[in-house]
This record gives C-alpha cells, sequence and structure tokens, in this order.
C-alpha cells in the first residue's frame, strides 16, 4: 500500500469517524444556548460545517477507491469512472466548500468568536471536533490538491456543477 493511500484511508476514517461523533454524542442543552433549537426537524444538516464534513468523509472514500481500483497516472490512455468522479467532486465541491467554511469560520472568530462558535457551548463540542471541522478540512484538501493530478477539470463544467 503505497503512502498516498494510507493519506486517503486515514484521512476518509478521520472524518467518518468525526460525523458519527458529533451526530451521536455532540447535543447543546436548549438551556445553554438558542443554537440547541435549531437541530429540531432536520438536526445538523441546518449546518454547512457537518454537510462539508459528510462531503468530505464521501471524497477521501472515493480517493481511496480510485488508488485501489482506478488511476493516479498524470495522464492516463483511458480515465477510469472513478478517477472522472473524484476530479469532479475536488474542482467542483470539496476543495470550494472546504475552503469557503474553514476561511469564513476563523475569519468570524477572529473578528467575534461569540457569532459563529459562542463560548457557551464548548464544553459540548470538543476541540478535536472543532478543528476537524474546521481546520482539517483546509489542510486536507490542500494536500489532496498538491497530491492529485487533476488535469481533467473543465472550469466551465466545474462551475455549471457547483452551481447546481
Amino acid at each position: 500500500m503505497s503512502l498516498r493511500t494510507l493519506f486517503h484511508f486515514a484521512v476518509a476514517a478521520h472524518y467518518w469517524f468525526g460525523c458519527w461523533y458529533d451526530w451521536n454524542y455532540v447535543v447543546i442543552p436548549k438551556r445553554v444556548h438558542n443554537m440547541g433549537e435549531s437541530f429540531g426537524f432536520s438536526g445538523k444538516f441546518k449546518f454547512l460545517t457537518y454537510w462539508n464534513a459528510c462531503l468530505q468523509s464521501m471524497f477521501f472514500t472515493i480517493c481511496f477507491l480510485n488508488d485501489i481500483i482506478g488511476t493516479n497516472e498524470n495522464i492516463p490512455k483511458k480515465t477510469p469512472w472513478i478517477r472522472k468522479l473524484k476530479d469532479t467532486i475536488l474542482c467542483t465541491l470539496a476543495f470550494p466548500i472546504s475552503m469557503f467554511v474553514g476561511l469564513s469560520f476563523w475569519g468570524i472568530y477572529l473578528l467575534d468568536r461569540e457569532l459563529i462558535f459562542p463560548k457557551a457551548i464548548s464544553p459540548y463540542f470538543p476541540h478535536w471536533l472543532n478543528h476537524l471541522m474546521h481546520t482539517h478540512i483546509m489542510v486536507t484538501i490542500l494536500i489532496e490538491m498538491c497530491l492529485s493530478c487533476c488535469r481533467s477539470c473543465n472550469h466551465s463544467h466545474n462551475l455549471e456543477s457547483f452551481l447546481l
């Protein structure tokens, strides 16, 4: 198994565990902050941060599968479907949404923490999970951009996919 394959497996497992932990164990009581009320019917899916963590879980799983059954060649003779899927998701969803979530979270956090992550919810939301959802997403996707040979990215097609 190559270092790239181990990286993809470890990152996918990391994100899957984070999503599972957040879904099952992070409960913010309504008495602590009104954010607890917003979970309601659709739960954590009201937050782009959670959507993005789920997307990263799926994306890095696809990267891992591409390492096993696809190809990572710069210019393959025939590009496998899983490689096309990986490249399209990377260029249209995984990279832009990760950077938006991470940069907007930390930008707002630096201006006024209470606007985005109030101190009252800190005891209920572990620090490691906060960094998984808002820091690791940028680091791992930037590493993937460096590892990836994303030559099949068609910018007009990617813009159309992103806008959908």
